[in-house]
């Protein structure tokens, strides 16, 4: 008599706690026992834990792709990338760790969003919450009110449950500009400056940095006609420098560019 073995497919996530706001906790149950048939294996499939959360975030993404509850594509929203939308929860696992310390930058956490009609999933690393304003990163000039609103991501950073763990990661900043109506990232410039501001790599928009190489702040702002000027200070583990940015309000949006990246002056 041939034997037949059944193989039962467990697929698990490794539990961890989540770093973000929580208010209550939900379950997302899928059903179990379905058969492939064509590989006689039982496939039970896994439970998965949300806690609601609150907030707004900026999606970032070339391809963004909004999932169900079975984490299932259901809609390409790469139409909204740049767009604010109201965050609902967040997974209580981790998901995607790779085996290695790279495998393991790229892990994240999933996050459900709504924006109009649109709710769903979305891969964390494309959420960016934006962050409690700063009394030192706002600004008032001739009666008009500029923020510049810090942001941090779903997906593995700089430290960890405590631990620092090194990975990169994108800061990108939003401005709440009163005057112009405008509520959104700011585009860069890319030159020379920029890819040392963000050391080395290419981003399409402007950052604040704070991670494990270096912390960003903004020193003065300078209004003059319709461009804003910065002076943004770093301060590296050792050393400081300062860099000059200006910020241009055109067509709807604004656009940096880094007119320089200041020495680093040592003690």
């Amino acid at each position: 008599m041939k034997i037949y073995l059944i193989s039962i497919i467990i697929l698990s996530f490794c539990a961890c706690v989540n770093p973000k706001n929580k208010e209550s906790k939900q379950t997302i149950n899928q059903p179990v026992g379905q058969v492939d048939t064509l590989h006689k294996t039982e496939i039970v499939k896994k439970e998965i834990t949300f806690s609601k959360a609150n907030g707004e975030a900026v999606l970032i993404g070339e391809v963004i792709e909004l999932l169900d509850y079975d984490l299932k594509v259901i809609a390409d929203i790469s139409n909204l990338n740049g767009a604010i939308v109201n965050i609902k929860s967040v997974s209580d696992s981790l998901y995607n760790q790779g085996k290695d310390f790279e495998g393991f930058c790229k892990s994240f956490w999933y996050v459900e969003i709504e924006i109009d009609s649109i709710k769903g999933i979305v891969n964390g690393r494309q959420v960016f919450k934006i962050q409690d304003l700063t009394a030192t990163e706002k600004f008032t000039v001739n009666g008009t009110c500029i923020e510049f609103l810090r942001t941090d991501f779903f997906g593995m950073g700089v430290v960890y449950q405590g631990e620092l763990m090194g990975c990169s990661v994108d800061q990108p900043i939003i401005i709440k500009d009163t005057t112009n109506n405008y509520y959104g990232l700011v585009e860069l410039v890319e030159n020379d400056y920029s890819k040392k501001a963000s050391w080395g790599s290419v981003y399409s928009y402007l950052e604040l940095k704070n991670d494990d190489g270096g912390y960003d702040t903004i020193d003065t702002l300078i209004v003059e006609d319709s461009k804003i000027k910065l002076k943004i200070h770093r301060g590296f583990q050792e050393g400081e420098n300062e860099s000059d940015v200006v910020l241009n309000f055109k067509d709807g949006k604004y656009q940096a560019e880094y007119l320089n990246f200041g020495e680093v002056k040592y003690e």
